[in-house]
């Protein structure tokens, strides 16, 4: 059967609040321990294929579990699940037989390689809410840890399972929930986490993949694919963000926003206008917070270092050197607090329930003549932007660069619909006139971060100077990356 839950994660301090919220009062809990074997082979045979294999003991009985195939989207689990009891605490594989599992080479034999990878041990905390007639929702708070030999990652979460009535419930409960509660929408499940402990794996920072989407999808269905892998990727770097120094989480957090905010704009006429531009508008609040901390980053780790090698100028400024410390670790402390905010929770919510219903929706037309018809548009868009570049001012600039980038994300989430040589030839255009556009910016930005963090007067000067040359040099190299991109066939475009 189908599996369909939200899941969150809760801190510690929270876990009163929640056991205290009003959408669970007067219904009766139930709070057990938890024992879960996670089975896989040698070299990972069930990973390797999107399953999960648990065998749990739940009191005194043995419950063995499959899970395969779905996704994640914003925190929405959706993936198929066989359940049945075991009498003695053994697999019995022979259930599976008309399962993916049963498909599998070898699958004969799999028994014999099969060994526990891990094991997660939790106190479980369950509420049978029923807010309708008709519909049947599970919220369980599990208090835990994963642990594999010696090594271990603790474990602290909320999950809201659908079980009966209209899927749109769980995210109702989850809204009344985080009217009372700090929740932070996930993507890490339990055998993720294993499976890291398993591998050594360190956290490592989420590229955007393409989205999976397909000639025969409708433009809703469509929007649901782009939007889920960019809340994917979202999620994914939120999470190095909380737990890591490393400043490329940050940016591909940002990007993943920035992704997410365009899919919600390319595909506003299926999504609904207004809806859209809401939960654009909510995404922009941490996207601005995200900018200023990889702004900061940039600044330091790319322009000061490239600026003391062209100019030979020793960054011995040791005021500023605070300050920039500083800024950025105080700019990190806010993008932490915006991604663990209610108002993030809420709108990645938002677009995953949009996301869900599209999933589903057909009779529209299909998604490639919609994308080749709203790629046209931002192309439109971007060349009556540039048609007088030498007049643009600072702010002109700006808007011609995040046109820009619209489009390279439209075509980037639409590719899959397109010939594969066409849109890797007109990307590439599209990049360097980005990096033209995003290296003037970057001189800019810098510009201004100088005179923020109060650096040595005679310093600043040299610095100013070289940043404004090269923010011309940047503005040079625009014009015939425009040049090219005006002469070039779209890849959108029928030959």
């Amino acid at each position: 059967m189908a599996e369909v839950e939200l899941k969150f994660d809760i801190a510690l301090a929270d876990v009163r609040r929640l056991r205290r919220a009003r959408v669970l009062a007067g219904v009766k809990s139930r709070t057990e321990s938890l024992l879960a074997l996670y089975f896989d082979t040698p070299d990972e045979v069930l990973a390797a294929h999107g399953m999960a294999l648990r065998l749990r003991r739940e009191g005194r009985q043995w419950i063995q579990t499959l899970k395969g195939g779905g996704g994640v989207t914003g925190g929405l689990h959706a993936r198929e699940e066989w359940e049945s009891p075991s009498e003695d605490g053994s697999l019995d594989l022979a259930r599976w037989r008309d399962t993916p599992l049963g498909a599998l080479p070898d699958a004969a034999t799999l028994h014999e390689r099969l060994a526990v990878l891990f094991q997660v041990e939790v106190e479980r905390t369950t509420w049978n809410v029923r807010p309708a007639r008709g519909v049947a929702l599970e919220v369980a708070l599990d208090v835990g840890e994963v642990r594999h030999g010696a090594a271990s990652d603790a474990v602290c979460e909320v999950e809201i399972e659908h079980k009966a009535g209209p899927q749109g419930a769980v995210f109702e409960l989850a809204r009344h929930l985080l009217d009372e509660v700090r929740l932070v929408p996930s993507a890490v499940t339990k055998a993720q986490r294993g499976y890291r402990l398993a591998r050594h794996e360190t956290l490592q920072p989420a590229h955007a993949r393409p989205a999976a989407l397909a000639h025969a999808m409708t433009p809703a269905q469509g929007a649901a694919a782009v939007l889920g892998a960019a809340l994917a990727q979202l999620l994914a770097n939120a999470e190095g963000v909380a737990k890591s120094e490393d400043a490329e989480f940050v940016h591909q957090l940002r990007v993943a926003l920035r992704r997410a905010r365009s899919a919600l704009q390319t595909f506003a006429p299926v999504l609904g206008k207004a809806q859209a531009r809401e939960l654009r508008a909510a995404l922009k609040a941490t996207t601005a917070v995200a900018g200023r901390a990889r702004d900061l980053d940039v600044f330091a780790t790319q322009t000061l270092p490239a600026m003391a090698q062209a100019t030979s100028t020793p960054l011995d400024d040791a005021r500023l050197a605070r300050r920039l410390h500083a800024a950025r670790r105080r700019a990190r402390r806010k993008l932490v607090a915006a991604l663990a905010s209610r108002k993030l929770a809420l709108a990645v919510l938002g677009v995953s329930r949009i996301a869900q219903a599209g999933a589903h929706h057909g009779g529209d037309g299909g998604v490639a003549p919609y994308c080749a018809a709203r790629l046209a548009k931002a192309a439109r868009g971007l060349r009556a932007a540039s048609s007088d570049f030498a007049s643009l001012d600072a702010a002109g600039r700006h808007r011609l660069r995040i046109r820009a980038k619209r489009l390279r994300y439209a075509l980037d989430a639409c590719a899959p619909l397109f010939g594969a040589k066409r849109v890797k030839h007109y990307t590439a255009m599209l990049s360097l006139l980005q990096d033209a556009l995003g290296d003037a910016n970057d001189a800019r930005v810098a510009a201004a971060l100088l005179g923020e963090m109060g650096a040595a007067r005679a310093w600043e000067r040299a610095a100013r100077r070289w940043l404004a040359q090269r923010e011309e040099e940047a503005a040079r190299r625009v014009v015939p990356c425009l040049e090219r991109l005006r002469d070039a066939r779209p890849p959108w475009e029928k030959h």
